[in-house]
């Protein structure tokens, strides 16, 4: 069995999902019906009123602008201030810091944690997720190269089969 290897671009705007195609040897992006081959998803999000269905992308913005539903977007910069309101929560602030909101006991221990605690776990995250991760700087050139004598004989008329078994 091969490896799936998925691709997620999460913005602010629009999101989608991109597989590589060993066939094409080219990253291919996911559409949400099989009509659409590509597929840039608005990133929001819509939970119709009175009832447990959810929404996403066009869907969501439909849902919303006929009052049927409550909207989120804008999802990626959400997480960011919600993070930072519920650790001001903690030490009893009640809104959003700015530059005219008062020392509160605590307050400096919220900024360590939120500018060097947070990062340190996703920097560690980062390492023990690529721990595995065997791919070097050569190790690509060579697939590179690969995939280059791949492309030119097919270009010349070889079989996909054929260059996928000439070219290992």
């Amino acid at each position: 069995m091969q490896d799936l290897l998925l691709g997620i671009d999460i913005c602010d705007d629009y999101s989608q999902i991109s597989y590589f195609n060993p066939q094409t040897l080219e990253a291919e992006t996911l559409g949400i019906t099989e009509e659409e081959a590509s597929c840039m998803v608005p990133t929001v999000i819509c939970k119709e009123k009175g009832t447990d269905s959810w929404f996403i992308g066009a869907d969501a913005y439909r849902c919303a602008l006929y009052g049927k539903g409550t909207m989120v977007d804008k999802l990626v910069s959400s997480l960011g201030s919600t993070i930072v309101g519920a650790a001001v929560a903690v030490i009893g602030i009640t809104t959003l810091p700015d530059s005219t909101t008062p020392y509160a006991p605590g307050m400096e221990w919220v900024v360590v944690v939120l500018f060097c605690v947070v990062p340190m776990i996703a920097w560690i995250a980062t390492l023990i997720a690529m721990k595995g991760y065997t791919l070097t700087g050569k190790r690509m050139k060579e697939i590179q190269e690969v995939n280059a004598k791949r492309r030119d004989a097919i270009a010349e008329g070889m079989s996909l089969e054929e260059a996928m078994e000439k070219y290992k």
